[in-house]
């Protein structure tokens, strides 16, 4: 069954409140990949409008504005981050994983 718009403005509205992934699906009745998926969408929506203000985002794409201020929080967050300390976190979840994935192959 697809997603009306009024699912995907309900998701999006409980994100802005800052509510977890699991929590919105549970209240949804949506699976927590559908969650994400919507909110992966919106946030691509989001970002490619970030120039123009989150009010104005927010009343183009009929999203919840606490929901677009969020999300522009966040895109921000990540572009103060420079990029040798991006490459350090992605090395050091590359080394976890492997690690994880060897204590797996070890308890088989």
């Amino acid at each position: 069954m697809a997603l009306t718009f009024s699912d995907k403005k309900q998701i999006l509205t409980l994100k802005g409140q800052n509510y977890s992934d699991r929590k919105i699906a549970s209240k949804t009745g949506h699976s927590e990949t559908t969650v994400r998926k919507v909110i992966e969408e919106a946030r691509g929506k989001i970002v490619g409008l970030n120039d123009i203000g989150a009010e104005k985002i927010a009343e183009q794409l009929d999203y919840p504005l606490e929901f677009v201020k969020l999300i522009l929080g966040r895109e921000k967050q990540l572009d103060t981050i420079k990029p040798e300390e991006k490459s350090d976190v992605l090395a050091n979840w590359k080394d976890f994983k492997d690690q994880q994935q060897l204590k797996y192959a070890k308890k088989r």
